[in-house]
């Protein structure tokens, strides 16, 4: 089941648009309002195809309830940095690659912008393919169906402790690789002695991002950055923690989260809305 939750943070101060603020409301529910049910856009990021532990299944899933006009992969679609380690591939890895090539065929424009785990893949910047239907840079500016400018990236570039620290990040990579193993078996466990699954790897992951995130000022500096680029918004993934948020400027940051703990995209309306969606997932 896909939820929708038009959410970003708390944030109220005057001078917001109305139809922006509405983006900032909370709420959720099972069903897509209007505009929603065959989006215009999808944003997603760091699905790690690669890593053992994802919500590939479901990513495929989503990918295959809808024909969008523009397809946005902002980042770590591939993992590179396990493949090279490890390498582990599916049969549903493949489906989902099939199923962005069909996308493309059919007419849908996808816009391939590397993060850090897939940054092999920034030797081709400027690169298209299917006859100009796929094309890879380091960022785009997506016009959205009511004419505002979204920048849109990994936001790995504005991650100092990605960027000037690898080793540590490579460490932090292998450790929540463990996380992620316990938690699943964990979860196995509780699932057959009739328990609920908990998430102490997302919490984790969570809190090591909050920390980088901190330091480096990640969601400051994506956003000065759309701001330079005279956008009204970010589009960013890397920190696996689905947002949107109004910046006291009046931009807009929206963080497509992942799927590895979140099952989570941003998708846009046929009247430019933007909202999270989560599909339900199982660790």
């Amino acid at each position: 089941m896909t939820q929708l939750l038009t959410s970003p943070s708390e944030l109220d101060h005057c001078g917001i648009d109305d139809r922006v603020r509405s983006q900032s409301s909370t709420t959720k529910t099972s069903t897509k309002p209007s505009g929603f049910t065959q989006p215009r856009s999808i944003f997603v990021s760091d699905v790690h195809l690669g890593c053992k532990y994802g919500n590939t299944e479901r990513f495929f899933e989503f990918l295959c309830s809808y024909e969008p006009e523009y397809l946005y992969l902002v980042g770590d679609i591939l993992d590179g940095w396990r493949l090279s380690r490890n390498w582990f591939w599916t049969d549903c890895y493949s489906e989902i690659i099939h199923r962005i090539n069909q996308l493309a065929s059919n007419g849908t424009r996808i816009f391939y912008t590397p993060g850090n785990h897939d940054e092999f893949l920034r030797s081709f910047l400027g690169a298209t393919f299917l006859f100009g239907n796929i094309e890879i840079a380091d960022e785009f500016v997506h016009v959205t169906a009511d004419d505002r400018r979204l920048l849109v990236t990994h936001g790995d570039q504005f991650d100092q402790v990605v960027r000037g620290h690898r080793l540590l990040s490579n460490v932090g990579d292998s450790l929540y690789n463990i996380a992620m193993l316990l938690n699943q078996q964990f979860n196995r466990l509780s699932r057959r002695l009739g328990g609920k699954n908990v998430y102490v790897s997302k919490y984790l992951k969570q809190k090591a991002k909050q920390w980088t995130s901190s330091v480096s000022g990640f969601e400051s500096a994506v956003i000065n950055h759309a701001k330079q680029n005279d956008c009204q918004g970010i589009v960013c993934g890397h920190i696996h923690r689905p947002d949107i948020k109004i910046d006291p400027t009046g931009i807009v940051y929206y963080n497509t989260g992942d799927w590895v703990e979140n099952a989570s995209a941003i998708i846009e309306s046929n009247d430019g809305q933007l909202a999270i969606v989560h599909m339900d997932q199982e660790l």
